[in-house]
């Protein structure tokens, strides 16, 4: 490896050519611009089949870091489980049909907790579905569905788009029931905020009296009140429907990075003693490999051979910076699965402001971020860099334009500083790219609903050197799983077989 290289993750930057509802055509971000006509650049897929997800599906962070690490498209937890249900051979898994007749032998309850959602980023809808269909065809004596509403990749106010759906998958099945409903800010925290993980762990598994005669009536007290579908407390809507000794729980979401603190809950405290617990992946605690010992609706491996691999094989040094919103992309995810932190890696993690106070701190923690690099590269540098910043992602889920606009304007200054320090004083290269699209759309073209979640846009990949510079370069990738190989390429790596195509 010849020379200093960073790889800048701009976590949410799509590329749109249309200007209307477009953040990123609004901010004033004259370094990236600018770059964008004097430096090689591509647009790559970063959605549905090129990322391993179903065609048409919103690309989403796991999946952009894991291919970009991975360096090439890996099927997705949520691609192999829709396609077994499309087929049948979900219905015929013999380790949740046995689990599921051990529960009709004694005579406990089912309970189905996870996101509601039809995204596939944390889980789909489809699979809530099938599982209850599975669930009532095996005589299970009463199916409890614990609803996380989402707002976040889908728009902040839709819950009844997925609720009236799933009405009308149980309203032939007496035994069913939504038991508890809560937004996925609280069971879905992934910043050790003790107090909500908390709260939605007493509202699974304390009996309490119904709030509300139905979601139809507390959605509407919410929104009334200016609450979002992800920001609405733990309320239970069917009076005692929570977890017991003796019951079974499948927590149906394929992702682990917001899922592993709820289930530690369970699975540490031995409360309630569960008859079995079924998770939609293993899910891996924190800051290292080991799975919680529960079966998993999907089995997932590690990912051998990628990119920061690779790196490691051939002593090349190296440093993740990010938010603490974004530690397991830049680390778990984008090293195939892999949490052992690696002694001779640089690991710098600030922390992310709290969700509710976003908008007020439109910067999030790119500032810092960028100080600590600059440190690194001072008093302790790297060969390569992987950094993620989550401006475009994070502002743009709020739906706040004017704070989006904001964001991304100093995320620019902080690539600013990054070329004067990496390019023009190191003479290293900047590799810029996105892991999906979000700021660059953040109106339904159609209607006036703000536009929150994700897109299938393309993300753009430029290539920034002194060497680069107004060069006619022809850049021959297509998709974010091209990005591993070429930058081995380019630093005179080895490139492994199962990344060449």
């Amino acid at each position: 490896m010849k020379n200093l290289s960073a790889l800048i993750i701009l976590d949410g930057f799509g590329y749109r050519q249309e200007s209307a509802n477009n953040a990123i055509a609004h901010a004033h971000m004259p370094h990236y611009k600018s770059w964008l006509q004097h430096y090689p650049h591509a647009l790559l897929q970063a959605s549905g089949t090129s990322v391993g997800l179903p065609e048409n599906v919103v690309g989403n962070s796991l999946v952009g870091h894991s291919t970009i690490g991975a360096g090439r498209v890996i099927e997705q937890p949520t691609t192999i489980l829709l396609e077994q249900i499309k087929n049948g051979i979900f219905f015929n898994n013999s380790a949740l049909t046995t689990k599921l007749a051990q529960l009709q032998k004694t005579g406990g309850s089912l309970h189905l907790m996870g996101l509601l959602s039809d995204t596939g980023n944390h889980s789909h809808e489809t699979v809530l579905h099938a599982l209850i269909k599975l669930a009532h065809n095996k005589g299970i004596k009463r199916i409890v569905i614990h609803v996380f509403l989402d707002g976040r990749d889908v728009p902040p106010c839709s819950a009844d788009t997925y609720l009236k759906r799933l009405d009308n998958v149980i309203k032939d099945i007496s035994e069913a029931c939504i038991g508890t409903l809560q937004g996925r800010s609280f069971a879905m925290d992934r910043t050790n905020n003790a107090d909500t993980i908390s709260q939605a762990f007493d509202r699974l598994t304390t009996p309490y009296e119904a709030q509300f005669n139905s979601w139809h009536e507390a959605l509407t007290y919410y929104y009334q009140r200016e609450t979002s579908d992800e920001f609405i407390p733990p309320l239970t809507l069917t009076t005692n429907s929570n977890i017991k000794d003796g019951d079974g729980l499948i927590f149906w979401n394929t992702r682990a990075d917001r899922a592993r603190l709820l289930i530690s809950l369970f699975v540490d405290t031995k409360h309630p003693r569960l008859l079995w617990l079924i998770t939609g992946i293993p899910y891996v605690r924190s800051q290292h490999s080991t799975p919680f010992p529960i079966s998993s609706l999907v089995e997932q491996h590690a990912i051998p051979e990628t990119l920061l691999h690779i790196f490691r094989t051939h002593n090349v040094t190296v440093g993740t910076f990010c938010e603490s919103e974004k530690f397991a992309h830049v680390t778990y995810f984008f090293n195939g699965g892999h949490e052992v932190t690696n002694p001779h890696d640089l690991y710098v993690v600030v922390p992310s402001p709290k969700p509710q106070n976003i908008v007020s701190c439109p910067q999030l923690a790119s500032r810092d971020i960028t100080t600590m690099l600059l440190c690194s590269l001072t008093s302790n540098p790297r060969d390569f860099y992987v950094v993620n910043y989550a401006n475009a992602d994070m502002l743009g889920h709020t739906g706040n334009f004017a704070a989006t606009v904001k964001s991304l304007e100093i995320l620019d200054e902080q690539l600013g500083i990054l070329f004067n320090a990496i390019v023009t004083q190191r003479n290293g290269t900047l590799y810029i790219t996105g892991d999906h699209g979000n700021a660059e759309l953040m109106n339904d073209a159609t209607s006036t609903t703000c536009q929150t979640g994700h897109t299938n846009n393309p993300v753009p990949f430029v290539v920034i050197s002194q060497q680069t510079y107004n060069q006619s370069i022809t850049l021959n990738l297509h998709s974010l799983a091209d990005i591993a190989p070429y930058i081995l390429q380019q630093v005179n790596l080895p490139i492994p077989p199962a990344m060449q195509r």
